[in-house]
């Protein structure tokens, strides 16, 4: 059954209205017996392929667990275009420990995309906005339904530096030093309301996913992107 669902996502992503409007008023059945809706895998449906959408991505948040910690902002930028989405916890939302809103609003913008790229993505910010999602009781993108490319294993398996973190591999590969550093006394004011750190915070991951945009370019063609989803 998730398969199948993951499957009618991409139907749903890859055709337009006139497409479903004529899928959905067709009477064919496949060898099973059912409708393109409920065995789209049954089907050679020859639509056109449109360009996939592509996304970088990369959240902050207090804690490293999501059952002790709260997402305080993402960012969402389009590959190779100027369009970012964004959002950052409030201070009222902090005080009430309460990043519904910013989760719905990420996953919102997460399902613009087919493939979101990232820096230990995978590993981290996914599962934990995967956790804060079922946490707050909200619909997390399924299997299938988007693929990601996570540059971090790249680094690890094609190069070898001695640091594998997103700051070593831009400042070694690409020269790239302008990275807002890590400070513990700013992510506890920012995870108290306090609006300087949020700033601080939110300046911090833009450009965490404009580096790691940058070294994407620079590494993409020693690897090749495969439909591993999220």
């Amino acid at each position: 059954m998730r398969k199948n669902n993951a499957s009618l996502f991409r139907l749903i992503k890859k055709s337009s209205k006139d497409q479903l409007v004529k899928l959905a008023g067709s009477k064919e059945r496949c060898s099973h017996g059912h409708t393109i809706f409920e065995h789209p895998n049954c089907f050679d449906l020859n639509l056109e392929e449109r360009e996939e959408r592509v996304g970088v991505i990369d959240i902050e948040t207090d804690h490293l667990k999501a059952d002790f910690g709260t997402t305080l902002c993402y960012v969402i930028k389009e590959l190779d275009k100027p369009n970012y989405y964004a959002r950052v916890i409030t201070q009222a939302e902090t005080m009430k420990v309460n990043d519904k809103r910013v989760v719905e609003s990420c996953i919102e913008d997460m399902r613009r995309f087919d493939r979101l790229i990232g820096y230990y993505h995978t590993g981290f910010d996914i599962p934990f906005l995967r956790a804060r999602a079922s946490i707050n009781e909200l619909e997390f993108p399924p299997y299938g339904s988007i693929y990601v490319d996570d540059l971090y294993y790249i680094i690890r398996k094609n190069f070898g530096l001695s640091s594998k973190s997103l700051e070593n591999a831009c400042r070694q590969l690409l020269g790239i030093s302008n990275k807002t550093k890590l400070d513990g006394k700013i992510w506890k004011s920012a995870s108290r309301g306090d609006d300087v750190s949020m700033d601080y915070i939110l300046d911090h991951c833009m450009k965490d996913v404009e580096n790691t945009e940058k070294l994407y370019h620079h590494i993409k063609d020693f690897y090749k992107p495969v439909r591993k989803s999220l």
